[in-house]
């Protein structure tokens, strides 16, 4: 939070990049840069955990396991690199730019969030799942209704650790 007050006194002060200032438009409000920066935090953290426990969900029960190799990819990339390279792109339009950095924050938070909901997933009884498919439940409906309700807490903390994670990053990229 303190890099992005410091940010924001650059960009009030002429001093900041162009490019700071044309993610954030002409008003330099404390309040927009918060807001954007809040936005890109919440999305990135959707896209990321939602991602993680399809994925989960799905390698339990295919039985696939070791994947981590796979999984940890995205740490062998820097923030720097990952800011340097969307700043390329010279997109001027606002709602791109969050929909890019939400992307690029969720990649990089990726690995942290699936270990956390992978583990959580993986320790589902198949005994729990069975009882709605029992009933009658379609698989997604049984997924919903059995899996979702006993991994919610390992998920919210893997989205809180998300959205700290890319609020922090706001002022790498």
């Amino acid at each position: 939070i303190l890099s992005l007050f410091v940010s924001l006194f650059r960009a009030r002060t002429g001093r900041g990049s162009s490019t700071l200032r044309r993610a954030i438009g002409d008003v330099f409000s404390h309040y927009d840069i918060f807001i954007n920066s809040f936005i890109v935090a919440v999305l990135s953290s959707l896209i990321v955990v939602s991602l993680s426990f399809i994925i989960s969900e799905y390698l339990r029960r295919r039985n696939i396991k070791d994947t981590d190799a796979f999984v940890f990819l995205p740490l062998s990339f820097s923030t720097v690199a990952l800011a340097s390279g969307w700043r390329t792109l010279e997109l001027t339009n606002r709602v791109t730019i969050i929909i890019v950095l939400s992307c690029l924050h969720a990649f990089l938070s990726f690995p942290l969030v699936y270990r956390i909901v992978n583990s959580a997933v993986r320790s589902i009884k198949t005994s729990s799942l069975l009882a709605p498919l029992t009933l009658g439940s379609g698989e997604v409906k049984a997924m919903f209704m059995a899996d979702l309700p006993s991994v919610i807490r390992p998920i919210k903390g893997a989205f809180l650790l998300s959205f700290a994670s890319s609020l922090g990053e706001v002022s790498g990229s």
